[in-house]
């Protein structure tokens, strides 16, 4: 199965990475990437792990970091829709297709 990435899922990882590197550290920085090809390989390992979502989406929370890999499964492929901060603007990418 392939797993791709909308692009606004991949600037929101660069931008969550942007500000952990300012923030903390570039070490910080590093594990926060790391724990997303975690998730990212967890999903990939079993797609229907994830809990359900609104817009026919699933959800799995990163290990380490505040964050989720918010995805829908298609015809043998995973699109990553949003890299979105547990605390932030619920549901803001249900329009991502």
């Amino acid at each position: 199965m392939k797993v791709s990435l909308h692009p606004a899922a991949g600037a929101e990882l660069h931008e969550a990475a942007d500000w952990y590197a300012l923030e903390a550290g570039r070490l910080t920085a590093s594990k926060f990437i790391t724990d997303f090809e975690q998730a990212r390989a967890r999903i990939l390992d079993n797609p229907r792990m994830g809990v359900a979502e609104r817009a026919k989406a699933r959800k799995i929370p990163f290990s380490h970091f505040p964050y989720s890999l918010i995805y829908r499964l298609g015809d043998g492929q995973i699109l990553i829709v949003a890299v979105a901060h547990q605390s932030r603007r619920p549901g803001y990418w249900t329009g991502r297709r």
